[in-house]
């Protein structure tokens, strides 16, 4: 009977020490699965302040992108001459071809006023036009600077930003 005692104590410590194991075991299974769903939730995280970032950004990204245009870097315009509101402007060598002009004039106090030139010729490379703004400006012309308007997409035009060059009025 003794032996057989032992042999039950033995049986019973052996299961003692498996289910020890198993449940040793199942704690570091649920400790890993703990650090894989906290993994997974800060790479959702990321995911998503990234995703916040993006919506905000994007549409100056977009913004900007749209108003560059090459061909604005290209157009070589200059007013020559300015004698009661007509101004003479001069073209450079730029392929650009132009779909109007802006004639911005300036007065004594820094106050400006863009007028659209009239007509539907303007100049083209190497070339000097004289252009007359639609309506005459209201204020007293000190200078004047001028602006070409280019087509970016089919009927959609674009001003683009104003000459380094002014001409004082007379």
């Amino acid at each position: 009977m003794m032996f057989s005692n032992s042999g039950s104590h033995t049986s019973n410590s052996s299961n003692i020490y498996k289910h020890v194991l198993i449940r040793f075991i199942m704690k570091l299974n649920k400790r890993g699965l703990s650090d894989v769903v906290t993994t997974g939730l800060i790479i959702l995280l990321a995911i998503a302040a990234v995703i916040i970032v993006w919506s905000f950004i994007r549409p100056a990204i977009t913004t900007v992108g749209e108003s560059i245009n090459t061909e604005c870097i290209t157009i070589e315009l200059a007013p020559v001459k300015c004698i009661a509101n007509a101004v003479d402007v001069k073209m450079g060598s730029g392929s650009t071809t132009l779909k109007g002009v802006k004639l911005i004039y300036y007065d004594s106090s820094g106050n400006s006023q863009a007028r659209d030139a009239s007509g539907t010729t303007f100049p083209k490379a190497l070339e000097t036009l004289t252009l007359n703004p639609t309506p005459a400006p209201t204020i007293t012309p000190t200078f004047v600077k001028v602006a070409g308007v280019i087509e970016v997409s089919a009927g959609k035009l674009q001003t683009c930003p104003d000459s380094v060059s002014q001409v004082i009025c007379n």
